[in-house]
Order: structure tokens, then sequence, then C-alpha cells
């Protein structure tokens, strides 16, 4: 498991609920060995995501309730996932937002600091090779 499968699961399971049977699959797809119950244990555990029925064996995934930074965060990196690595200009990230979402270039160059897979060059912000 990476962190980039995890992000995509997280931006997957943002705009609809999933089994874990469904979310298991897209992991496998993704190059990742992991078994269901790995993937579980992470999601039950893991900060974010709800599992819904834990008695059940394939429970309802779902996020838990986001903060308009984990938001912010999620959409940005639907963004820069478009672009296949390459940079973006924060400004043109800024404009590709939902208009749900407003942020500053500051406020987006802190919030990326505080992350393992984003990475500000100058203007350009990118995600991290291998996320």
């Amino acid at each position: 498991m990476t962190i980039g499968i995890l992000n995509q699961l997280r931006a997957d399971v943002t705009r609809q609920r999933f089994r874990l049977s469904h979310l298991h699959a897209q992991v496998r797809d993704a190059g990742s060995n992991w078994t269901t119950e790995q993937l579980r244990l992470l999601l039950e555990t893991y900060t974010g995501f709800k599992v819904s029925d834990a008695a059940s064996a394939d429970p309802e995934i779902a996020l838990s309730e986001v903060t308009p930074e984990e938001a912010l965060l999620a959409a940005v990196r639907q963004i820069l996932s478009a672009e296949a690595g390459r940079p973006v200009p924060i400004a043109r990230v800024i404009g590709l937002l939902p208009s749900t979402l407003t942020t500053s270039p500051e406020q987006l160059r802190a919030l990326a600091a505080k992350t393992n897979d984003l990475e500000i060059r100058g203007p350009m912000i990118r995600r991290k090779p291998g996320n």
C-alpha cells in the first residue's frame, strides 16, 4: 500500500460510499498485495474513514467528517493526479478548485508543506514522484 493508493481511495470515497470488497479490488488493481483483512484494519484505524456495520463481512466504507483542510487537500490531489506528475502553477490549481473551496497561494503553500506527497517549487506545485 502506498500513500498514492490511499489518497486515491480517499478521493473515491469522497464521491460516494463503497463496499470493502470494491475498494479491495481497486487496491489490488493499483498494484498492492494487501489482503482484505489488512485493508479493513487500515480503514478502521485510519483517521478520515468510517466503517459502517463492523460486524458485516463486507461493510460499507465512507469518509468520516472531513475538515475544510482535508477537503482542500483532496481536491488539490485530484487536480494534480490529472497532470500525471507534471508541475502545475499554483494559480491554475486554485482556479480549478470547486467553487465550494477557496484558498490563497500562501495557504496552499503552507498546506502542502505539511504533507508527505505534495511538493512546492517556486510558483509550481506537484505530487512527489511515487505518490
